[in-house]
């Protein structure tokens, strides 16, 4: 059984999509979390279905009130009895079903999917932005050694001391060169934040280039580095498939820095390496352990990516962090 069941219908002339809330817990666990937010995050983290509904209720009517319906459709109802929240029906694809689009057919050329990937991508970055700068609250001071401390710290309470994704994690943290662009304090904006900024909470109109956000439960007062490193995660979690063109997901992540905006640069280094940090300590384990889980066929496949493809996909991740210049020009924005 799953969390919810999604329905469609029409009320008063009108399309409205409703959610159906199956279980008496709803589970919580955030889907990007620095290792400091993740140490801090209890096991297996979950609410009453009735708090989540009213979460979800006053968390999407604020942010509609902060942004407007341009991008935000109406929610337009809710019973805790009967556990349904219902929204005004919003037409187009997830952005990340249009993103695996884009890579499935990255060297063909006129994919009209490939451009408004790129175009959802941008307006999501522009869309981020506005929120960011509407609600800065101020400056949060981050140390690269306590991030690096924080780490540590995380792979001894996962008991991954001695795994060798824990040491690709430390690797990529320490590889990337925060130190070149951040001072021993890096100064972070702190801004309501999104809380869950990922590829499937934006829906794309392609006939009418209009971009849909939703699911605002996670939204809260924080630094800004959250959003940035949760749909830069994102992304960059598509290159756990074999055949994902690394210069595929540059070109969609420079689509949303385009969009967001120049960043300054110690902001853009921290997001680069907490973003690859977590396809290691948290992604690829994950991905072994449910392989191995599904059988032996399923064993000899999760064998197969370990011996050929983990290899390419951690070249590909460290030669995104290799360059604290060119590579960085090439997604960011001039000032």
């Amino acid at each position: 059984m799953g969390l919810f069941l999604q329905c469609w219908g029409t009320a008063a002339g009108a399309r409205v999509f409703a959610k159906v809330f199956l279980v008496d817990r709803y589970p919580t666990p955030p889907r990007f979390a620095t290792p400091a937010e993740e140490l801090a995050t209890p096991e297996n983290p979950n609410r009453p279905v009735e708090g989540q509904i009213k979460i979800e209720w006053n968390q999407f009517q604020l942010m509609r009130a902060l942004m407007g319906g341009q991008n935000i459709p109406a929610l337009l109802g809710c019973s805790l009895t009967h556990r349904i929240l219902v929204y005004e029906e919003v037409s187009g694809l997830r952005v990340d079903s249009l993103v695996k689009n884009r890579l499935v057919n990255w060297f063909r050329m006129g994919d009209r999917n490939g451009a408004s990937a790129e175009t959802a991508l941008f307006q999501a970055g522009a869309w981020l932005r506005t929120l960011h700068d509407t609600t800065s609250e101020g400056i949060e001071s981050i140390e690269s050694g306590n991030v690096i401390e924080d780490l540590r710290a995380l792979v001894r309470k996962k008991q991954m001391e001695t795994s060798s994704y824990a040491a690709l994690a430390l690797k990529a943290l320490e590889f990337t060169p925060l130190e070149h662009h951040a001072p021993a304090c890096a100064r972070i904006p702190v801004a309501l934040n999104h809380g869950d900024f990922t590829l499937p909470n934006l829906r794309w109109n392609g006939d009418h280039h209009q971009l849909w956000v939703i699911d605002f439960e996670f939204s809260a007062a924080r630094p800004i580095l959250h959003d940035l490193c949760t749909i830069i995660f994102d992304l960059r979690k598509r290159l756990l498939h074999p055949l994902t063109s690394p210069q595929a997901i540059e070109l969609l992540e420079k689509a949303f820095w385009k969009g967001y905006g120049a960043i300054p640069d110690d902001l853009l280094a921290f997001t680069d390496a907490l973003a690859t940090t977590r396809l290691f300590y948290h992604t690829l384990p994950k991905l072994r352990d449910w392989r191995q889980q599904r059988g032996l066929w399923a064993g000899i496949k999760a064998s197969l990516y370990n011996r050929v493809f983990e290899p390419v996909l951690v070249r590909h991740l460290l030669t995104l962090l290799s360059d604290p210049d060119s590579g960085r020009r090439s997604r960011k924005p001039a000032a």
